[in-house]
């Protein structure tokens, strides 16, 4: 609808209004009216009985009279004793007269009713004359915008081909600029070199004439040549070297400073040829390698930007391994582009759509997540693997849909790969943690731990459950599973997290057997060298976590005091220093480990 179609309607409406309103009072005055005629004639009523004269209505009887008598003996109705005609008579009259009177009334608010209906019909008619002028209009407009816009876009076009036209221009210009001022530059410097080498045979052509001359004048009067020329002609020999020199040395000065206006070429030396074997995304992903452990941002930017516009190609890993890369450096806009670009290419591979949809969510792309959400829903669920599920439950826990993050990991768990992948319960363990079920979180993690082959991560939150419930024991077996079974090429689990944790359940349990009021000491000293051991690993690990590093510290302190308190000779042991040296510390245990085996051993 138009601008025109509202203000029709309001104007319909508006005389609509008005004509409402003049039919209200046509009838109000119509009933004003019939009141007033009835005062009126209740009026004339009561002056025709009351201000008649008696000497009129006489007459009129007596001239009536025989009519009367004739109406008294052919009806049984009597008409006020004496039959006063004359007051029967003239009421009558009134009330045809305004009978009369109110349907002629009533005639004209009928013309009014079907003037109304008619000026009705002519509005509604030209409304609809009106919007179709409207829609014309409207049609025409559409019409006459499109073709603006596509003159716009036509014109946008060719200004981008002028602008990077000329932008190769340009650069072309200085491409030819830089190699002619670098061939000046190389010419001055010859010319420059030759300058010099002439100056310097010229002037040991000189000297060698004036050592000539003065050894010939030395033959003839050697005594006087001494004191007389000699002299003389060293010190003006001297004079013109010097002269010569300040003009070599002029000349190399003009030579720097024609130089210093090209400096800005040094600091991209090597870059575009670094570039320029960039010809796959495997080649790319090393490259990539190399400028992120050089922490050279720009360079990796500047690299993951040719690789998208240049589209070069590549296997599905090379894409997958160069998008990681630079999403592990928390560049997941570049990592969402690099996967686009891989999917030019092997657009159905799981992978790349699954990663695609991981970046795009953690760039904050939703648009970009739910179009390859919907390509990876297409695909048939047996083709899944664990990046599947996983980053597109990821995706829509970032969008707030958790009922259907619970579906697919649900799904998950009932695929084929529930038994030789555990993330299925570890992702749900996980979820209900961050609501706050933690018996729901236990019953997957339990539910991971018995029918997965291999599941540390649900042992590790079985640890981490078992030891916020106070179930110390329950809660090192747990972590001793998780560890035995992190074993991998690539680990699940931080390995130094999990020694940290079985480290604190140890240490928690030594603090529950010192306030006992029975203490069983050696006992103590067991898990007490136990859980130092696992403190001293754990901090001495490379991927230590800054809190457990700090908190290890406090408490190996509680394991002394505990040790302290119950008076044991352990407290004096190296294994319960103080965690300040970590390379200290990871020899200390591992002497401690090499010495248990061997007590072992000999037992």
């Amino acid at each position: 609808m138009t601008a025109i179609e509202p203000t029709l309607a309001l104007r319909l409406e508006e005389i609509e209004k008005r004509l409402g309103s003049y039919r209200t009072q046509c009838w109000r005055s119509a009933w004003v009216v019939t009141a007033v005629f009835l005062i009126v004639l209740a009026l004339i009523i009561a002056g025709a009985l009351f201000f008649i004269p008696a000497s009129m209505i006489a007459t009129a009887q007596s001239q009536l009279q025989p009519l009367a008598a004739t109406a008294q003996t052919t009806s049984n109705a009597t008409v006020g004793g004496e039959g006063d005609f004359i007051k029967v008579v003239i009421p009558l009259l009134a009330v045809a007269f305004g009978f009369a009177v109110g349907f002629l009334g009533l005639k004209r608010l009928e013309q009014f009713d079907s003037e109304i209906n008619g000026l009705r019909s002519s509005l509604q008619n030209q409304l609809l004359e009106e919007r179709r002028l409207a829609a014309t209009d409207r049609d025409r407009l559409v019409k006459t915008t499109e073709d603006r816009f596509a003159d716009a876009r036509r014109s946008q076009s060719e200004a981008l081909e002028r602008i990077e036209k000329r932008q190769s221009e340009l650069k072309l210009e200085m491409e030819r600029a830089a190699a002619q001022s670098l061939n000046e530059i190389k010419e001055e410097r010859s010319s420059a070199k030759i300058d010099r080498n002439s100056i310097r045979q010229e002037m040991l052509d000189e000297l060698t004439r004036k050592a000539e001359e003065v050894a010939s004048s030395a033959r003839s009067s050697v005594g006087q040549l001494v004191g007389n020329e000699l002299e003389p002609l060293l010190s003006e020999a001297s004079k013109d070297v010097e002269k010569k020199t300040e003009a070599a040395n002029l000349l190399l000065q003009e030579i720097n400073l024609k130089l210093q206006q090209f400096g800005w070429l040094k600091q991209h030396v090597g870059s575009l040829d670094s570039f320029v074997a960039i010809t796959s995304a495997g080649v790319a992903h090393k490259k990539a390698l190399e400028l992120f452990q050089a922490k050279q941002i720009d360079a990796a930017v500047k690299l993951a930007k040719l690789v998208i516009e240049s589209k070069c190609g590549g296997s599905e890993a090379d894409f997958h391994n160069l998008g990681l890369e630079f999403a592990r450096n928390d560049y997941h806009d570049h990592a969402t582009e690099i996967v686009k670009v891989g999917l030019l290419f092997f657009p159905s591979n799981i992978d790349l759509i699954a990663d695609g949809i991981k970046y795009a969510t953690c760039s904050g792309q939703m648009n970009i997540a739910e179009e390859l959400a919907q390509e990876l829903l297409s695909i048939d669920s047996v083709k899944w693997n664990w990046r599947s599920y996983v980053f597109l439950a990821d995706y829509y826990k970032a969008r707030g849909d958790d009922e259907k993050s619970l579906e697919v990991y649900e799904q998950f768990r009932s695929s084929s790969l529930s038994t030789s992948d555990e993330r299925g319960y570890s992702e749900s363990v996980e979820f209900f943690e961050r609501l706050g079920d933690l018996a729901k979180a236990e019953q997957f993690a339990l539910e991971g731990l018995q029918k997965c082959v291999q599941a540390p991560q649900c042992a590790f939150h079985l640890a981490k459950l078992k030891l916020e419930q106070g179930k110390c024991t329950d809660a090192v077996r747990f972590a001793s599973i998780a560890l035995s079974q992190n074993i991998a090429d690539q680990p699940t689990v931080n390995m130094s997290s999990i020694i940290w944790y079985r480290g604190a359940a140890r240490v928690k349990y030594c603090l529950q057997l010192a306030s006992m009021e029975v203490i069983d000491v050696p006992r103590l000293e067991r898990e007490a060298i136990l859980a130092a051991k696992d403190l001293s690993l754990s901090v001495a690990m490379p991927r230590i976590v800054r809190q457990h590093e700090q908190e290890a510290a406090v408490q190996m302190q509680l394991l002394r005091q505990a040790l302290a308190q119950v008076g044991s000779d352990q407290v004096g042991n190296p294994i319960f220093q103080d965690l300040k040296d970590k390379q200290a510390a990871l020899m200390t245990a591992i002497a401690q480990m090499m010495k248990a085996r061997e007590q072992a051993s000999e037992e």
